[in-house]
């Protein structure tokens, strides 16, 4: 494919998705899948999900690209002032971790201790972009992808924030755990069917019963 081609795929992927997005058009989701160039979903003979799992990774790109936009937007028109210091929950979440790190020999039940309360704090963040506070969105992903956490845990985080995205009944808790980059590279493929299945179990729900599966059912 050349570059043109692979442009003009991609940017009907992108009108495809945010058809779906703003119109909540179920067919939009399978003319998406069907745009898809062939080699995005190579993989598909092996992990029949990996349609699936193309189409989540284009939907979630889009989020995040409107996350930073009206990050972006919120920085350009507020009043130019001192950073405002952390709020008591991101200043425990910070010194739990600190302390952690330091202690080398920390035990795996005290990281797991650390990571499920910390897991617990950045998924409830991810609401704060659809309720106009984009920083918290930004917040979240910078923490986890910033986190100097030493690799044998990451599928530990991985599995953490799984368990914790699917207690939540909101859609966009549960897609929040594939915008982690390194969260998402180390789930398991049993892992990210089992995502992507309750991801689609709850976007056909919400669709079905007429709610907007992006914003909270408080909104």
């Amino acid at each position: 494919m050349d570059l043109s081609s692979a442009e003009g795929a991609l940017e009907e992927a992108m009108r495809l998705a945010l058809d779906f997005l703003f119109a909540k058009k179920l067919d939009a989701t399978r003319q998406l899948i069907e745009k898809l160039p062939p080699e995005w979903s190579r993989h598909s003979s092996r992990h029949p999900s990996a349609a699936t799992l193309v189409l989540s990774h284009t939907l979630l790109l889009l989020l995040a690209l409107e996350a930073h936009a009206r990050w972006k937007a919120h920085l350009n028109l507020r009043p130019k002032a001192p950073a405002a210091p952390p709020s008591s929950a991101e200043f425990s979440v910070q010194v739990a971790f600190e302390t952690t790190k330091k202690n080398h020999r920390a035990e795996d039940a005290k990281w797991k201790a650390n990571l499920t309360f910390y897991a617990k704090n950045v998924v409830s963040r991810v609401h704060a972009v659809f309720l106009a506070q984009p920083c918290g969105w930004m917040w979240g992903t910078e923490q986890l992808n910033n986190l100097q956490l030493p690799a044998k845990y990451f599928p530990l985080l991985a599995e953490i924030l799984l368990d914790v995205s699917e207690q939540e009944t909101q859609l966009v808790d549960v897609a929040s755990v594939l915008t982690f980059p390194r969260v998402r590279e180390a789930l398991s493929v049993s892992q990210m069917g089992s995502l992507l299945q309750h991801l689609e179990a709850k976007m056909k729900g919400t669709l079905e019963s007429g709610g907007d599966p992006l914003l909270p059912d408080a909104v």
